[in-house]
């Protein structure tokens, strides 16, 4: 089987990223097929540290990014601490989908009262869906 590209998770600091990247086009389009027009949902869940209330969900482009707010979404239970999120793919608004080069990052976390919250994320099920 061919090899075609690399998965690769960053934790740095604020912030996880996690990327595909495609050694043909170097690009993440395989992501996001038809300039975004096929995905509506933005799909994963997370297991957070106690007291951790919001982040910065950010996608981004060469161009433009966009970030929505995990305190504005629900996540429902899905076991062993796990929650999980689905996002409207058109609530990132002003996003070039034509040359994603991130496709998901989580940045400060934080409580109620928005101070950083130190701690340990688990992330499982990260996928775009129709």
């Amino acid at each position: 089987m061919k090899q075609h590209g690399i998965i690769w998770v960053i934790a740095v600091g604020l912030a996880l990223a996690l990327g595909w990247m495609d050694y043909e086009t170097t690009s993440w389009c395989v992501l996001l097929c038809n300039g975004g027009n096929a995905i509506t949902l933005l799909i994963f869940s997370l297991k957070k540290p106690r007291g951790l209330i919001n982040a910065e969900i950010k996608l981004e482009s060469t161009k433009t990014n966009a970030t929505v707010y995990l305190k504005d979404y629900s996540g429902k239970d899905v076991g062993k601490g796990f929650m999980e999120y689905k996002i409207p793919f058109t609530d990132f608004t002003g996003l070039d989908v034509s040359d994603i080069k991130i496709p998901f990052g989580i940045w400060n976390p934080q409580d109620a009262n928005k101070v950083f919250v130190k701690g340990t994320v688990l992330l499982d099920n990260l996928h775009f869906s129709k």
